[in-house]
Parts: C-alpha cells; sequence; structure tokens
C-alpha cells in the first residue's frame, strides 16, 4: 500500500469513528446546553408569569391595598414579633413600627385603638374629637362582632367619619379572601377610602385618598420585591402613559434597550423581544400602564461544556486516542490485526446503529417535550371551555327564580284584586318565593295609594298599626327606613303611572338617588323600566346583589298597582347551586376535576380551600382565562390547574384541575415505545451481526482448514459449496487450485521417482547431478545407469512445461529407457526409439515435446558415445589445456517431428577433463540489470570453478550462479550434471557431503 493510500485510509477511518461521533457529541452537548438554559429561562419565566398574575389582581388598587395591609399586619406575624419584645403593649408596639414602615413607600393616614385605652397612635390629627370617640367606638363594635348593638349618636359618628353611605359589610371585604374592597363610604369621594381590622384586641384603620390609590407606588413597590427576591435577575420599567417611563435601573444602555422594546409591543403587541442585551416580557397592567420586565442575556450564559460533561469528554478522547492508535498501528505501523472478524462485525453495526440512535435521543426527547406542552395546552384549552359552559349554566338557575317568582305573582294579584288589603296573600307571596329554602329573599313592595309595605319580614301599615313581631324592638329605625321605602316606591309608580309628584318629594328623592347611584335621576328611572321583569344588579358600593324590579297592576287597573323589588344573598344562592351543580359536573368524560372557590365558608368541595396551592393560584384568576400553563398539588397528586373568575357565578373562583398523571403516562407510554424501539434496534444489530459473523467465520473456517490441509499437503480435501458470493467463488478456486495440487502432487511422486534413486559405480569419473526448480514440480529429467563391462550412462531431459503431463512425458521417456534395455550402449537407437514413443503419444490435447542428450560412458577408460535430440549443447572443460569445448551435434527434440535425423559422436576424456550437462535456465538467467549469463560467460565461468570432485565443481557453479542473479531470483528450471575423469581416483570413495542449497528448491544425486 502507497503511503497516500495509508494517510488516505487512516484519515477515512478517524473521519468515521472519532469525528462524526466527535461532531454528535459536541451537538448533543451543545444541545443538553441549550435546553439547560432554555429550562432555566422558562423556570424564570414561569416565576415571572405567575407574579404577573398575582400583579394583574393589583392593577384593580383596592385590591392592592388591602392585601398589602393584610401582608404587613398578618395577626400570626405580629403575635410572633411581639412575643418576642416580652414587653406590656409589644402588639401596638410592633403593629405602629410595620404601619410606619409600609408609609415610607405608600401614601395613607392610620389610627391604631383600643377600648380601654383609646388613640394609641394616630399619623394625622384627629379632630373633632367628640366624632372620632364615638367613632372608633362604633367602628370596633362592627367589625367584632357585627351584630353588636350601637347608639345612635356612634351610629352618625361613624357617619361622619366614613361617609354617609357607610355599610356595616363593608368591613367584611377588607379581609375577604374571594373579594377584597375598600370601604367606600362615601358616594363624592370626599372623604378618604378605608380599611379596618382588629389585630389582637387592637383597631387598626387605615384611610387613603383617592389620587393616591390611583398612583403606581404600589406596583412599583411590588416590582422591587420581586426583584430583589430574585436576586435582582429580573429587573423592570413601568410605563405610564401619563409620567412616561420609570426604569428600575441606571444604566442608560439598558434603559434605551427596554424603551425600545416597548415600542416593538405597541406596534406588535410581541409576548416576547428580544434585545442586543435583554430578553424583555411586556405586561399590559391596565389601561394606560405597562410593565416590562427584562433579564439580561449574559445570565443565562455558559461554558462550551457544562460541568457534569466533562467526564463524557474525557471518556471520549481517552477512545479517540486508542481508536486513531489503533488505526496508526494499522495503516503505517504494520502492527498485525488481532481483533477477531467477530468483534469487528459486532462494532461495525452496533457502531452503524448507535449513532442513528443518538440522533433518534436528540429528536426523541424534543418530540415529546413538545407532544407533552401540546397535550397539555389541549387540556387546558378543554378545561378551559368546559368551565365557561359551566359557568354560563347557572344563567338557568336564574331563570328558574323568574319563573317562580312570576307564578306567585299572578295568585297574589288574584287575591288582591277581590281585597287590596289582604295580609295573607300579601305573607304567602313572600313565603313562596323563599320556599326553596337555600336563602332568604329581600323583598320591598309598596302599594301606590297605601301605606301598606311589604318586606321578607312580613307587612308594615302604620295607619292599622301592623308590624311584624321582631322587627318591634327596632320600630324607630324600622319607621324611617319603612318611609323611606315607600316614598321611592311611590314615587316611581307615580312617574310611571304618570301621576303629579310634589316637588319638595322630588326633590329629596332626587338628590337621595344621585347622591347613592352617581346618575341623575331620569337615567336611574330609564335603567328600572328597561330592566324591568329581569334581574339586576343591585347595592351601593361593594355591596351589590342579584335582584329583580318590577311593577304589577291588579286586574282590570289601567295603572301600575304596586311596586317591587327583591333581591337575594348571591353568594349563598350561588354556593347552594354548585353544591349541586360541581359534583355532577365532576362527572364528565374528559377526567376534568372542578373545584369552586371563594372563601373557607364558601367552597365547593369544602376540603379544597385546605390547599393552600389552590388558594394561591384562585387567587391569581380573572375573568379572563389565561394562557399560561399552571402546575399545582392537590390532594397529593400534580394537576394541570386552569380556571377563571366567575362572570355568572360572580366572586366565585373557577378551577379545573386536570390529573397531570394522565399526560404524563402517555408521555411515557410513548418513550418506552421509543426505548423499546431502540432496544429492538439493538437486539436486530446484534442477531445481524451474529448471522453476518457467521456467514463470514464458517466460510473463513472452511478455507482455513483448506489451508491447513495445503500445509499438510492432503491435497484430495475439498471445500464444500460456499454459496454463491465472493466466499463460494474463493470455494471454487480453491478446489481448483487443490485439483492442480493433487495432480502435482501426482507428478511431483512420479518425478521423485524418475530421478536417481542411488549411487552407481562410475569408475573413474566423479558424477554429480541436482536440479533446481522453480515451482512444486518443474520440467527437468535427468538420470545415470549403470551397465556391464564397468560401463554406464548419463541422460538429461527437459520437457517443455509443467505439471503432470511433463511428468508423464518423463515417466514414458523413462519407462522407454528402462524397456529399451539391449540399446542402452547404443546412444543413436535409443534416441531414436525415444521419439517414435513420444511422438506416438501426441494428441490434440497432448502435444508436448522433449529435449533429451545420452552419452555412454567406459568408467575406465574414459571413453563414451554421445547423441543429442535438440538439448543445450555439453561443455567439455579441458583443465589441462585450459580451454572450454561445445559439444555440439544437432537433432530434433523427441516428438517434434514425425521424421527426425540424429547423429552419435564419440567423445574422449583426458585426465582432469569435465563435461557438464545443463538445461538453458542457467545460460539465460538474467541479473537486476538485465543480461544474461550467456554461453562465453558460462565457459569461463566452468574454467574459473573446475574442482576434481563433481559435487564442489557443482556447487562452485551454482554459488557463482546465485551471485549473478542476485535479488531477482531465478527465472527458470536449473538442471546440472557434471562428470570429471579423474584415473588416480579411489575407486568406492565417498564424495564430499553436498552443500543444502537455499533457494530455490534443489533436487537431484551425486
Amino acid at each position: 500500500m502507497t503511503k497516500s493510500r495509508k494517510i488516505t485510509g487512516w484519515l477515512a477511518f478517524i473521519s468515521c469513528f472519532i469525528g462524526i461521533p466527535g461532531f454528535l457529541l459536541l451537538f448533543g452537548m451543545l444541545y443538553l446546553q441549550n435546553q439547560d438554559t432554555e429550562n432555566r429561562l422558562e423556570s424564570q419565566h414561569q416565576k415571572l408569569r405567575d407574579f404577573y398574575l398575582e400583579l394583574r389582581k393589583f392593577a384593580d388598587p383596592q385590591y392592592y391595598w388591602c392585601t398589602a395591609l393584610m401582608e404587613k399586619l398578618a395577626p400570626d406575624s405580629v403575635a410572633s414579633e411581639a412575643s418576642a419584645i416580652k414587653e406590656p403593649g409589644a402588639v401596638a408596639e410592633v403593629v405602629i413600627a410595620r404601619l410606619k414602615d409600609l408609609r415610607r413607600n405608600l401614601k395613607f393616614n392610620y389610627v391604631v385603638y383600643t377600648p380601654t385605652r383609646g388613640v394609641l397612635a394616630s399619623s394625622f390629627p384627629l379632630e373633632p374629637l367628640e366624632v372620632w370617640k364615638p367613632g372608633l367606638s362604633f367602628t370596633w363594635k362592627v367589625i367584632q362582632s357585627g351584630r353588636s348593638q350601637v347608639s345612635h349618636e356612634e351610629q352618625v359618628a361613624g357617619g361622619k367619619i366614613f361617609g354617609p353611605q357607610l355599610y356595616w359589610g363593608h368591613f367584611d371585604s377588607n379581609i375577604s379572601i374571594g373579594s377584597l374592597y375598600l370601604i367606600w363610604g362615601d358616594s363624592s369621594f370626599k372623604r378618604p377610602l378605608a380599611w379596618g381590622r382588629i389585630i389582637h384586641r387592637h383597631l387598626v384603620l387605615a384611610f387613603i385618598d383617592i389620587k393616591d390609590l390611583k398612583g403606581n407606588d404600589g406596583i412599583l413597590n411590588l416590582l422591587n420585591e420581586f426583584s430583589q427576591n430574585s436576586g435582582h435577575l429580573w429587573r423592570f420599567s413601568l410605563q405610564d402613559d401619563a409620567h412616561g417611563f420609570r426604569h428600575g435601573t441606571g444604566e442608560r444602555k439598558v434603559a434605551r434597550q427596554v424603551e425600545a422594546a416597548a415600542d416593538e409591543y405597541g406596534k406588535h403587541k410581541t409576548q416576547k423581544i428580544e434585545t442586543e442585551d435583554l430578553m424583555v416580557y411586556p405586561f399590559f397592567l391596565r389601561p394606560g400602564i405597562k410593565v416590562y420586565g427584562f433579564i439580561e442575556k449574559s445570565r443565562f450564559s455558559s461554558s462550551l461544556v457544562p460541568g457534569y460533561a466533562w467526564s463524557v469528554v474525557f471518556l471520549f478522547f481517552a477512545v479517540a486516542y486508542l481508536l486513531a492508535g489503533y488505526a496508526w498501528g494499522l495503516f503505517f505501523g504494520d502492527r498485525p490485526d488481532d481483533l477477531s472478524l467477530r468483534w469487528k462485525l459486532r462494532f461495525l453495526f452496533f457502531f452503524a446503529n448507535g449513532l442513528p440512535l443518538l440522533v433518534l435521543f436528540f429528536i426523541g426527547n424534543d418530540y415529546l417535550a413538545q407532544k407533552r406542552s401540546n397535550l397539555m395546552l389541549d387540556a387546558h384549552s378543554r378545561g378551559i371551555g368546559f368551565i365557561q359552559d359551566f359557568d354560563e349554566k347557572i344563567e338557568v338557575e336564574y331563570a328558574r327564580r323568574l319563573v317562580g317568582k312570576k307564578k306567585a305573582q299572578e295568585k297574589m294579584i288574584e287575591k288582591l284584586t277581590l281585597n287590596m288589603n289582604d295580609d295573607q296573600a300579601l305573607q304567602e307571596f313572600v313565603d313562596t318565593l323563599g320556599s326553596d329554602g337555600t336563602e332568604r329573599w329581600k323583598i320591598v313592595m309598596v302599594a301606590s295609594r297605601s301605606n301598606t309595605i311589604v318586606t321578607e319580614k312580613g307587612v308594615y301599615d302604620e295607619s292599622r298599626n301592623l308590624s311584624p313581631k321582631e322587627d318591634e324592638q327596632r320600630a324607630e329605625r324600622s319607621r324611617n327606613q319603612n318611609e323611606l321605602t315607600r316614598k321611592i316606591g311611590q314615587f316611581f309608580l307615580d312617574k310611571i303611572n304618570g301621576v303629579e309628584v310634589s316637588e319638595k318629594v322630588q326633590t329629596e328623592l332626587e338628590l337621595f338617588i344621585e347622591s347613592t347611584t352617581q346618575q341623575p335621576l331620569a337615567n336611574f328611572l330609564f335603567d328600572l323600566l328597561q330592566k324591568r321583569g329581569s334581574f339586576i344588579q343591585w347595592g351601593f358600593g361593594q355591596n351589590v346583589n342579584p335582584a329583580i324590579f318590577d311593577t304589577f297592576s291588579l286586574k282590570n287597573s289601567s295603572s301600575q298597582d304596586l311596586f317591587f323589588l327583591s333581591s337575594f344573598g348571591v353568594h349563598l344562592f350561588q354556593y347552594n347551586y354548585l353544591l349541586k351543580a360541581v359534583p355532577q359536573a365532576n362527572r364528565n368524560n374528559i377526567g376534568l376535576k372542578l373545584v369552586a372557590l371563594m372563601n373557607q365558608e364558601y367552597t365547593v368541595p369544602r376540603e379544597a380551600y385546605n390547599s393552600a396551592a389552590l388558594r394561591e393560584f384562585a387567587n391569581s384568576l380573572t375573568s379572563y382565562p389565561g394562557k399560561e400553563i399552571k402546575i399545582v398539588d392537590y390532594l397529593g397528586e400534580k394537576h394541570l390547574a386552569m380556571g377563571i373568575a366567575g362572570r355568572h357565578i360572580k366572586d366565585f373562583r373557577l378551577i379545573g384541575l386536570y390529573p397531570l398523571e394522565k399526560i404524563d403516562n402517555l408521555i411515557d407510554s410513548q418513550r418506552r415505545q421509543l426505548l423499546l424501539f431502540a432496544l429492538l434496534s439493538l437486539f436486530m444489530t446484534w442477531g445481524l451481526s451474529q448471522v453476518l459473523a457467521q456467514s463470514f467465520i464458517l466460510p473463513l473456517q472452511q478455507i482455513t482448514a483448506g489451508a491447513h490441509a495445503i500445509e499438510n499437503k492432503h491435497f484430495s480435501h475439498r471445500l464444500p459449496d460456499l454459496g454463491r458470493d465472493e466466499f463460494g467463488a474463493m470455494g471454487r478456486v480453491f478446489n481448483s487450485v487443490m485439483v492442480d495440487l493433487e495432480e502435482l502432487s501426482v507428478a511431483s511422486a512420479i518425478q521423485e521417482q524418475l530421478l536417481p534413486q542411488q549411487q552407481i559405480e562410475t569408475g573413474n569419473f566423479s558424477l554429480f547431478g541436482k536440479s533446481v526448480s522453480m515451482g512444486e514440480l518443474g520440467g527437468d529429467y535427468f538420470d545415470h545407469i549403470e551397465l556391464a563391462d564397468g560401463k554406464f550412462s548419463v541422460l538429461l531431459g527437459d520437457v517443455a512445461g509443467h505439471g503432470v503431463g511433463a511428468a508423464l512425458i518423463m515417466a514414458m521417456a523413462k519407462a522407454g529407457i528402462i524397456q529399451s534395455e539391449h540399446l542402452l550402449d547404443q546412444p543413436l537407437a535409443l534416441v531414436a526409439r525415444l521419439h517414435g514413443l513420444i511422438f506416438a503419444s501426441k494428441t490434440k490435447k497432448q502435444k508436448k515435446v522433449m529435449t533429451f542428450q545420452y552419452l555412454c560412458l567406459d568408467g575406465t577408460a574414459g571413453r563414451g558415445i554421445y547423441s543429442n535430440a535438440g538439448a543445450c549443447s555439453p561443455m567439455i572443460v579441458r583443465k589441462n589445456a585450459g580451454q572450454v569445448e561445445e559439444l555440439t551435434l544437432t537433432g530434433a527434440a523427441l516428438g517434434a517431428f514425425k521424421k527426425a535425423n540424429y547423429s552419435e559422436t564419440e567423445v574422449v576424456f583426458n585426465p582432469g577433463d569435465a563435461i557438464v550437462f545443463y538445461t538453458d535456465g542457467i545460460v539465460e538467467a538474467r541479473n537486476r540489470n538485465g543480461e544474461e549469463l550467456g554461453y562465453d560467460r558460462l565457459k569461463q565461468l566452468l574454467l574459473e570453478t573446475w574442482n576434481i570432485d563433481a559435487e564442489v565443481f557443482y556447487h562452485n557453479v551454482f554459488n557463482a550462479y546465485l551471485r549473478h542473479i542476485g535479488d531477482e531470483g531465478a527465472q527458470d528450471d536449473l538442471t546440472m550434471v557434471i562428470l570429471v575423469f579423474d584415473p588416480q581416483r579411489t575407486r568406492g570413495s565417498t564424495p564430499p557431503a553436498a552443500a543444502s542449497p537455499s533457494s530455490p528448491e534443489e533436487a537431484g544425486n551425486g
């Protein structure tokens, strides 16, 4: 393999097994890092969304003020701090200190009072004192019990402090979980709004001017608190259309980017805006007020390799180092690959399958995360739709009330037509309206020309001195209220019937109605007429309830004779409805649990109020469903929470809880399916690696067994059918080669028998011959035969080609020689006979010929007869004369032509003379320069290497031959037979041991 190919192979190995996995590892770490950054950012964004939901409630300034005062003056917290002081008056000290601290950020006034010690602290002068003392006593009694008997003086003083429209129930709304409202006691807003609470026997009152109520100080205070709690990770800017921006940072560059994000939000209403350095999240708080929460991108930047991944990186580089070293050794170090094929295939298959599975992991993880989000959004959307539909169904209950009222009304009109003073008919009408027993209706009914007034308590008529017994003890107050009610009802009926109303009464009622409803009398009358006979919202300030306004005409009357106004407590009404409707709604087919939550008293199911998570979530709800996904713990399980503040079921937070387990079970099921797919893929990979390993290993085992058979020369071994693939082709080639090898084995055995098997008596001649073959079987044949009378013969043949055919020709020649025993001393006759045999054996497939030369010698006299049939002319070395003669005798090769002429000649040897028989393998041998040894150089070589001992002479020549060819190696078979005539040679002496030829293979006899 060339160096360039080695480098290319090594680089391909590195790219495939290190580069691609390294890229995927880097991609995976970047993916996980981005996921971690996104998760951390999303976690922080979720906190911001929760804060924004909480902040939305404070878009109503009343809610904010009530919450801020409640949290600052929480009784448990005050008691805990006071217990640490361990001094008399510690509670008052803590309360006053906290009020002062709160006034640093908010503008309000306060009063701290106890009945026993009077006013303990005040942020403003209490003047006139003669009003404040009974007014504070009134407030204490109202908040303490709500039913305490207050004097007329205290009630009047309370009205002067809080306003003429003060309603006692407003104090409960100061600290209600479901609805937080300040006390609006003056519809003209000349007096400040108020908040009141008794904390460990201390009355605390706070007063907020209307202009301070609508300011932004409270919102900024909340923003600063959240920023501090987040370690200033989040910062805020507030945009007031009236006053511009108020930034939570002094960095002008940051402020400019926030203002640019505000412009973007104004144009496109984008919920997430990315600037150069910031992630900005806008929030519309209320008309004219927007909040921009922002976080710096640099706070979420992290290193390329997270800390937890260093171990993975180290392991990767360790494996990469081992693989790179392994590949270097294979491609450049010529190190043998000792890893079994089975393990290579396993590694390749698992590697090829593992990379897609790794990619599948990231894609699948993203897919499942996205699907989980989509399922949650779908469940959230379906849940919101279900809740809104449930919220609207309460209208059916309102309609049922109207039907009941109409039936009772018809029955009452029937009786009153006969007798306008039928008190029993009036009482039955009142009782029928509250007959369902869920809540008592508040009723006012006034006749147009009568002193009779009907309420839920009974019938009033001063002219007949008639009033309910339960109201007798409050006779004076009841008379005043009834008189006002009668005037309003009769005034309204007169206006409808076109009866003239006295200017005094009209002016009096006009002032009252305009001060309480904040609208002109004409508009008020128009609204009532428009909504006559249907439900309206009736009340003042926060004390608003469903009410039915109507007027009735007696039979055969052309005017409206009765003024009717009824209302009932909306909370109890809705609560009783929810007690029946929620269990029915929970039997739905989407698996949603419905919860209606207001406060500890009004919650369905009641135990749901014990969940702090649900209460916190309920406080964040508005009448507009949010799109944010919220998870809450309820009854020990995680639920997807969605909900609204009821539009029809007012003051209740309707919450839907969808078990997150259902979504997680579906996602886990699909995750298990993906995991199962991965495991099946790995199992299939393992199976394929086993099958393919076997398909490789079994043929290799068969081929290995065949190689061992060749090694042990068991050429009869054959491979079974290995299929039609490359191994099958290799098996067929192997079997073909084994056939040839078996033939070579046979031919080798034949040739081995043809070569001289033993020493013969050569007389005064030293004889040594050897054949050097290029392969397992050469085409050269030599032999020596001992004859009678001290004679012997030497012969040398060369069959064209190799293999069994050549061996058979050689065998035929030797057989002919053996069968021509009578011709062994007649070279010419013997050559002619052999020619006839070989020519007769020629066929279309077998056309081999054989060169042949034969010398019959007298071992004592040193004379012989020589005949040549196309062979190389032998060389006669005349040692004493210092020259080499070429014994030339023409003749065709045996079997070459049908008619061939041969001749013979006598050869005479002098002492020291040698004759060398050779094949053309020596004269045609080339060195590295391509130069042949040639005949002339051979002659010179024979002179230079002569030795009296034929074997030594042979090895001298052969070594010179090896020096000539050098690294080129032998190009053809080489056979030499040397005879040296030595009259002094001791008959029977043992010739020197033959030097073992090293290469090529040598065979012969001396």
